[in-house]
């Protein structure tokens, strides 16, 4: 979770040159997007003829769990823009 939040924070940076504290803060909310591309795998005769069940379940609770890290990630980012970053960093 951590690397997708830095790498998608570094792309949002670059392609619409905005200041990298808000890159994080975007990122933050671009990046724990897995229920919608776990959803084909989920979802519909495919998944129920090739994907064990088993599997499935694994996928939708780390997916479920996914959204939620995010949060965090978001949380840190408002502070840093909120506050000073050194001062942000030894609050935190």
């Amino acid at each position: 979770m951590t690397t997708m939040w830095l790498v998608t924070s570094a792309v949002i940076k670059f392609v619409f040159q905005v200041p990298f504290l808000h890159a994080l803060a975007i990122g933050a909310c671009a990046a724990p997007t897995d229920p919608v591309l776990a959803n084909a795998v989920l979802k519909g005769m495919f998944a129920e003829s090739h994907v064990p069940l088993r599997l499935r379940n694994i996928l939708i609770a780390e997916s479920g769990a996914n959204d939620g890290l995010g949060f965090p990630f978001l949380y840190f980012a408002i502070y840093l823009i909120r506050f000073n970053a050194g001062h942000a960093m030894g609050a935190w």
